[in-house]
């Protein structure tokens, strides 16, 4: 057995996650982007083979993150619960 190089306590609650390589985030161009169940998203900067820090994202913009996506546009969206409705699709951008 062999010990994980990264792990998290309290679990991250991973639900989701896509290597980001597009245009629109070219400073997370790389990186592992990663929904998560307790809201938000969680960004992993990967150099090599290894993740060199990791950066907790939108926890009170974005409740639970059930999947997280690079479009074919070059943008990253997430599918999340939206209390009142079925779920909504957003696309993430930042300033």
């Amino acid at each position: 057995m062999v010990q994980p190089e990264l792990y998290f306590v309290p679990s991250l609650a991973v639900n989701g996650m896509t290597f980001y390589d597009g245009g629109s985030l070219p400073f997370w161009r790389g990186d592992l982007i990663v929904g998560l169940l307790a809201g938000g998203i969680a960004r992993l900067d990967v150099e090599g083979e290894k993740v060199v820090a990791t950066e907790r994202l939108l926890e009170n913009e974005l409740p639970r993150t059930r999947d997280v996506a690079q479009g074919p546009d070059g943008r990253l969206y997430a599918l999340i619960e939206a209390p009142g409705t079925d779920g909504k699709l957003v696309r993430i951008d930042r300033k």
